[in-house]
């Protein structure tokens, strides 16, 4: 009976992980600096490396770090930036090397992505009005 509960609980939280998302439980350590949410992951990214998830301020231009929090920003996350609506230019700096899903949907006043030629992954760049 308590083994059936526990394939019950596992079943649960991996179903709530896929539906809203959620990855690298127990690998993920989420904090925030100056208007940044990021993780630094260890073993999924290089060593002393952060992926930024969310953003907090209203900024019509930004200029995102190379650094956060004496970390390197690889990555922006999934959704970092949805409904920033002010936002209307962004400078990612040279160390970004991939850019997620939906990282800018909503930003219906972007007009300016300044990146790197050392991206590697771009997963897309939409606006919420493409859905």
């Amino acid at each position: 009976m308590r083994r059936n509960l526990l394939k019950l609980l596992a079943l649960i939280c991996i179903s709530v992980c896929m539906m809203t998302g959620a990855s690298n439980i127990g690998n993920a350590c989420a904090d925030v600096q100056g208007g940044f949410s990021y993780e630094h992951f260890g073993a999924l990214h290089r060593e002393g490396t952060v992926e930024i998830t969310g953003y907090i301020e209203n900024d019509t231009e930004l200029i995102v770090p190379e650094k956060i929090d004496g970390y390197t920003v690889c990555g922006i996350g999934f959704r970092t930036f949805e409904n920033c609506k002010n936002l209307k230019s962004i400078a990612l700096p040279s160390t970004v090397e991939f850019i997620e899903v939906r990282a800018f949907s909503g930003c219906s006043n972007l007009e300016s992505i300044k990146f790197s030629s050392k991206l590697e992954r771009l997963m897309s760049l939409q606006q919420s009005k493409e859905y």
